[in-house]
């Protein structure tokens, strides 16, 4: 609930700190491939990737130093047999802290540090069907460059990734998305 609290505070506090004349609000969102890395059961069929996705609403404050808040959703893990097949996605909503480093007046380097509240959720079907949802706090990261495209306007290349925890296992997540950025 804090996390949820601070996410939807972010924009109220934007507007409430005029004396940051270089801040600004930005929007983002990438959509890309999401992995899962988990080793697969002998006699299994296994599928990690999957379409992941990001997107966050962020308040620089300056001097390249970003606070941000979003969702980020790393695709589907699917492990099979003749008599199940279990379904593991992972996805969360997140709140960190970013920075950028300048290359050029067009090029620039991101990277991202925060919590994400990753919820997962195992769904079994066949045999001993079940579902079941586990809500963890974990660590995220990311890495990414932007290029921009008008003063306003940059196109995202990022990776980003945390840790998945489920009943009965967890895996390090991934997901490389291109996306857009725009600045307000």
């Amino acid at each position: 609930m804090p996390s949820r609290f601070l996410l939807w505070s972010l924009p109220l506090s934007c507007a409430l700190l005029p004396g940051l004349s270089e801040a600004h609000l930005y929007l983002g969102a990438d959509a890309g491939a999401g992995h899962f890395h988990a080793s697969c059961p002998s006699g299994h069929r296994c599928d990690s990737g999957g379409t992941g996705y990001d997107a966050m609403l962020g308040y620089e404050l300056g001097h390249g130093i970003w606070v941000e808040g979003g969702y980020a959703s790393f695709g589907e893990r699917t492990t099979a047999n003749d008599k199940q097949t279990q379904r593991i996605r992972a996805a969360g909503p997140t709140l960190g802290i970013a920075s950028a480093l300048p290359i050029n007046p067009d090029w620039g380097l991101d990277f991202r540090l925060g919590l994400i509240d990753m919820q997962s959720r195992r769904t079994i079907t066949g045999t001993g069907a079940t579902a079941d949802d586990k809500s963890k706090k974990e660590g995220y990261y990311g890495i990414g460059t932007d290029y921009a495209l008008t003063g306003h306007l940059h196109v995202t290349l990022g990776l980003t990734g945390s840790r998945a925890v489920w009943h009965g296992g967890s895996a390090k997540v991934h997901n490389l998305g291109l996306g857009l950025r725009g600045d307000f």
